[in-house]
């Protein structure tokens, strides 16, 4: 649609200098121009549009890579960071597929519990927003039941 706007005026505008001037070659020059100028614009835009397209690729490997940090509030913050990446469905279903898999291996390895409550909770924003293909389980987590004062007690009297 913009791209029809765009030729619609550019035809009538170059039609406009054409009848309107005297010289068909400085008719020719004046179009010319303006197709130059709105090439330029084209090509500046197209760059932004790239540079922010490759911005958001390396905030993702960089999040990616802070799951491996030694520092536990790193891995926390990617982990965060990762989700609402997911739910605001700024990633495609290979790069969901990718998050996925790094953090199920993050959940069985990480020591912190705090880190592995947020990689759960994400793990099951993942749930939501990817479907599962017929045939595989979704992802459950490893029970650890810690028993309590009473339990312990209870085992002991037993």
């Amino acid at each position: 649609m913009t791209s029809g706007a765009i030729a619609t005026v550019s035809t009538y505008m170059s039609a406009a200098i054409w009848m309107d001037s005297s010289s068909p070659w400085i008719a020719t020059g004046a179009i010319l121009q303006g197709l130059g100028t709105l090439a330029t614009l084209v090509l500046l835009a197209w760059q932004i549009v790239s540079f922010y397209g490759n911005r958001e690729v390396n905030k993702f490997e960089e999040l990616l890579a802070n799951l491996t940090e030694k520092d536990p509030m790193k891995r926390l913050i990617a982990v965060r960071h990762l989700t609402k990446l997911v739910s605001r469905n700024r990633l495609d279903t290979s790069h969901q597929r990718h998050v996925a898999e790094c953090l199920h291996l993050l959940l069985h390895q990480e020591e912190e519990a705090v880190v592995r409550n947020a990689v759960f909770d994400s793990l099951q924003v993942l749930e939501f927003s990817e479907q599962i293909p017929t045939g595989t389980t979704p992802f459950s987590p490893p029970i650890v039941f810690k028993p309590t004062a009473k339990v312990s007690q209870k085992i002991n009297n037993s």
